[in-house]
């Protein structure tokens, strides 16, 4: 072990202003620390971080809520997502002397000392990492993280690689443990491209059926044909601005109009229903959460029709239910449309070759 001095000049005069001594250090232990210090820069200059997280993750992690006494709460998001924070710190799957970068790492986590230790050792007892003695001091340990494929065996999914999610820790001053939240705004985002996958999949199966007479009613409101059989987005707003306006006018069109689901939000019960919830009034507080911490954007949108229209949409299970409701006070019929969410992460695409990358 070498004893190394680092030192540096008062405005280039020559003189010391200030001389830290390491002691019992290598190389590969100063490199840590050079490390931890980018972590240091990088947090106070308000960077965004690109968190890996596994392909297929938020879709299942989502799914995980349990009722713990009387609340339903989802325990294993929040371990999940304190370990790919971890695991985008280092490219080795080592971080050294955890102990003595703890500030650091808490601040970057957006967690307590107890709660980050609880998480610690309930990750140590999933397989997700190991704990290791780094010195002579019991309390210097090393953290070593599983592989993102050993991780995915963990999770029971299969492993297709990563996607990056945007993490602002800088941005979350008043809340703790934020990038859960950031998970689950990527399943939304995930949800509706799956959506609108399947919207497309129907129009372009049935291209020789109905969907020609939806082509002929989108061209009569000014769509433009060939736009829309080429971009699953662009027939999804020209779909739903046809429907709007059927709606509206009580147009023969409605019939066209409204044989395929448009809008590829989900209501707060079905939500509440597909990430464990109790109640509605659950998923809509975790809504205003998201708008809070700016992950997503939500838009009220209502259609309202001075003739009684009455509108019945499909369903996910195929039927058929009433899509209106009648306002007494100005005597008209309205649409109440599921919340519009834009999701607004925009992380950066997976490094090349994250599919094989499984260290």
């Amino acid at each position: 072990m070498a004893r190394i001095c680092i030192a540096y000049c008062n405005g280039g005069h020559g003189r010391f202003r200030c001389l830290i001594h390491f002691y019992n250090l290598n190389l590969d232990q100063l490199s840590r620390l050079v490390s931890i210090s980018q972590l240091e820069n990088r947090l106070a200059a308000a960077e965004t971080f690109n968190v890996p997280v596994l392909a297929g993750a938020a879709e299942h992690l989502v799914t995980l809520r349990s009722k713990v006494q009387v609340y339903n709460i989802n325990r294993p998001l929040k371990y999940w997502a304190t370990w790919f924070l971890l695991k985008s710190l280092t490219s080795s799957g080592k971080i050294h002397r955890w102990n003595a970068q703890k500030q650091t790492l808490l601040a970057f986590l957006r967690l307590s000392d107890g709660t980050f230790r609880r998480q610690l050792a309930e990750l140590k007892s999933m397989g997700l990492l190991q704990l290791e003695r780094a010195g002579e001091r019991s309390r210097d340990k090393n953290i070593i993280l599983a592989s993102y494929s050993t991780a995915a065996q963990v999770m029971d999914i299969p492993y297709k690689g990563e996607v990056n999610v945007p993490y602002k820790p800088h941005e979350y001053a008043n809340e703790t443990q934020v990038f859960r939240y950031l998970i689950v705004a990527s399943e939304i985002q995930s949800n509706q491209r799956l959506q609108l996958g399947e919207l497309n999949r129907k129009f372009q199966k049935n291209l020789s059926g109905n969907a020609t007479e939806i082509l002929l009613a989108l061209k009569a409101v000014g769509a433009d044909p060939s736009a829309v059989q080429s971009s699953p987005e662009a027939f999804q707003q020209a779909l739903l601005k046809l429907q709007k306006a059927a709606f509206r006018d009580r147009s023969e069109l409605a019939g066209v109009a409204f044989s395929l689901r448009a809008d590829v939000n989900r209501s707060c019960s079905t939500w509440a229903s597909q990430h464990g919830y109790a109640h509605a009034v659950s998923a809509s507080f975790l809504k205003r959460k998201l708008v809070k911490i700016k992950a997503i954007t939500v838009q009220k949108t209502c259609v309202h029709s001075q003739v009684r229209t009455r509108l019945y949409v499909p369903g996910a299970d195929g039927t058929r239910r009433d899509g209106y409701k009648w306002f007494k006070g100005p005597k008209t019929t309205v649409w109440l449309l599921c919340d519009q969410i834009s999701v607004t992460l925009h992380g950066a695409p997976p490094a090349p070759g994250s599919q094989k990358k499984a260290a």
